[in-house]
């Protein structure tokens, strides 16, 4: 249980290392775009790509530090859960 805790507690950082790895993409993909070198469109790709897989770890990091000892729930909480779960799980 202690693991799950930690895991939780990492929450806030977890969230911002897949949105900076979102802004490298969009930087890559703007290289690659001026320059017409397809190479780093692949670290565009690749950059989402790791940005998404991160994310799905920051959201589960997310739940458990919701559900942790002393974290009580409330109306703003609960919105930020479903919000961030919608939008993790929304179309690009």
């Amino acid at each position: 249980m202690g693991d799950m805790v930690l895991l939780g507690r990492l929450h806030p950082l977890l969230v911002h290392f897949p949105i900076g790895l979102v802004i490298l993409a969009a930087l890559a993909e703007a290289v690659a775009t001026v320059a017409g070198d397809c190479r780093w469109r692949t670290v565009a790709v690749a950059n989402v790509r790791a940005g998404a897989a991160s994310g799905v770890l920051a959201a589960i990091a997310g739940w458990r530090l919701a559900l942790a000892p002393g974290i009580e729930s409330s109306a703003l909480l609960e919105s930020h859960r479903w919000l961030g779960a919608i939008a993790r799980l929304a179309p690009p």
